[in-house]
């Protein structure tokens, strides 16, 4: 996905992925430019104009941009965006944490990817959680029953971290 990057009060807008940022280095070093990112917020501006196909009045959404600092291997759920009276997120979590699908999740049925932070993370409508090399498996996890390894365990490659996301978004679907 791509992301618009834009640099303090300018109006310069740099397209580029998020993952090869440019000038986000002279930016930092020199320390007078701030990099913002831009995330896709929920709510969409909604205007309504005639549609000259068919003379009939359309309602047209706009994507809104939620402006942040933080750099997408620094984010989490706990500095998640939240509306101050409500505390609804502002935008999705697959947005805020950059989760880009796999080819393995596709295949396998499941909802999840691989975020910019290094975890892979497996999600439903219920419950969401992140998996990364390094990482101990205890025996309350839904997939510990499966394997044949005694449980506490570390996760010791990022393909078996990937396998365990893929097996936690099935069992909690």
């Amino acid at each position: 996905m791509r992301f618009k990057k834009y640099i303090n009060s300018w109006d310069i807008i740099i397209q580029d992925d998020i993952s090869n940022p440019v000038n986000e280095v002279t930016a930092m070093a020199t320390g007078d430019i701030a990099v913002n990112y831009d995330v896709p917020k929920i709510k969409k501006e909604k205007k309504k104009k005639l549609n000259p196909k068919t003379n009939r009045m359309k309602t047209y959404k706009k994507t809104k941009f939620f402006k942040t600092n933080i750099k997408p291997e620094d984010r989490s759920f706990k500095n998640l965006p939240r509306y101050k009276g409500t505390k609804k997120p502002i935008c999705r979590f697959q947005d805020w944490l950059e989760i880009k699908t796999d080819d393995d999740f596709k295949k396998k049925g499941a909802s999840g990817g691989k975020s910019s932070n290094g975890k892979y993370y497996g999600y439903s409508h219920r419950a969401v959680f992140g998996f990364k090399k390094g990482d101990v498996v205890k025996n309350d996890h839904h997939i510990a029953r499966d394997r044949k390894r005694k449980t506490p365990y570390t996760i010791k490659s990022g393909d078996d971290a990937k396998w365990h996301a893929i097996r936690f978004s099935r069992e909690v679907s």
